[in-house]
């Protein structure tokens, strides 16, 4: 049944007036998109900063995986595929190589002190976006992950 012909229908009275989301279940344009997030980060504390972020990305559904050593970002990497990684750039070197340039995981490196050449070496190895720690929101994310997405 389309939407006009419901429409019809409940003005009849013979069906009765549906909730606004029933109307919209199924329509995978209306449902948050799950994003699979990695997150690579040997502090814990800051890890769990970079999750709380990705958590209030309100486009997407995270599911979340967070590992503190390049040698589980690469069992993790090699068992599951990632819509993203967020890597501090300590570990970033090695999830770049371990995941490729031309990979469809974007790789975001954050830094406690992000210089410029920090910055360059990060994107000339395949980081879609670079961030100060304490510069990074929920923000800077959504719009680094979403512009790398829809340019793929």
């Amino acid at each position: 049944m389309s939407i006009i012909e419901l429409s019809k229908s409940i003005v009849r009275g013979a069906t009765p007036a549906p909730v606004f989301e029933d109307l919209l279940a199924g329509d995978p344009s209306c449902e948050p998109r799950i994003l699979k997030v990695l997150i690579v980060d040997a502090c814990t504390q800051s890890g769990a900063l970079i999750e709380a972020m990705v958590r209030h990305v309100a486009r997407f559904e995270p599911h979340i995986t967070r590992v503190t050593t390049s040698s589980a970002a690469r069992f993790a990497l090699a068992a599951d595929q990632f819509d993203a990684v967020i890597a501090d750039f300590d570990l970033a070197g090695e999830v770049l190589a371990t995941i490729g340039k031309n990979s469809r995981t974007s790789v975001i490196v954050v830094a406690e002190h992000l210089t410029l050449r920090m910055s360059r070496e990060a994107s000339a190895n395949g980081a879609v976006a670079c961030f100060s720690k304490d510069k990074v929101s929920p923000k800077l994310i959504e719009a680094a992950v979403l512009g790398e997405q829809e340019r793929r």
